[in-house]
């Protein structure tokens, strides 16, 4: 029976290659991702507009640590939910609030 490496092994060993890819576009892992400000009154209207789609996909996400975002043309992120709180604390530590670019 083949032993097959565990999820966060794979994920550890596919680091090196993602910061490669990074490298590749001019982009540097270490560096601080900007905060562009809050979003505006268009992006408050779309994610309304949106509360529908939103809230489906957070349903069919509901067992999981995934998350559900949205961004507005610049990149910033003017949406975010998580069925966990840990998933959003997890987020936060690594600055993907409302108002940072992605």
């Amino acid at each position: 029976m083949a032993h097959e490496p565990s999820r966060s092994a794979t994920s550890t060993a596919d680091i090196p290659a993602a910061q490669r890819r990074s490298a590749l576009y001019g982009l540097d892992p270490r560096s601080e991702i900007p905060h562009l400000g809050s979003p505006g009154p268009s992006a408050e209207s779309l994610t309304q507009l949106s509360a529908p789609v939103l809230d489906r996909l957070l349903s069919q996400i509901a067992d999981s640590s995934l998350a559900v975002v949205m961004s507005d043309r610049d990149g910033r992120l003017t949406y975010r939910d998580a069925p966990l709180s840990s998933t959003l604390d997890a987020m936060d530590r690594r600055s993907l609030g409302i108002g940072f670019s992605l």
